[in-house]
């Protein structure tokens, strides 16, 4: 079953955690700090896809990669990544006016 994601208001309560901690977490959002790549992309991609996780990074690779679901950058200037693979493999799907703003891949 897809989770859709309407607007509604969210209060974040955010916790710095490594990579190998994430499959232990209850969150319904990760966002990556940039320069992750290797190893422990594939296992945030993993653990994204098993526990039905957004996954949100600075870095467009990422999103490219299908490691993520959104890339958000801003320079020069902004660009909105949707890796449609890594949302479906999270079970997540984006109202179509969401999806307008973005780039699909």
């Amino acid at each position: 079953m897809m989770k859709r994601l309407t607007s509604s208001i969210i209060a974040p309560k955010a916790k710095l955690v490594g990579t190998d901690a994430l499959a232990s977490l209850d969150m319904p959002v990760a966002i990556l700090a940039s320069g992750i790549s290797g190893v422990p992309l594939d296992q945030v991609a993993a653990t994204a896809k098993a526990h039905k996780v957004l996954t949100i990074s600075t870095d467009p690779g990422c999103a490219k990669a299908g490691k993520c679901v959104l890339s958000v950058h801003a320079d020069p200037k902004v660009e909105i990544l949707l890796s449609t693979a890594a949302g479906s493999d999270a079970g997540i799907e984006f109202q179509s006016a969401f999806r307008m703003l973005v780039t699909a891949l």
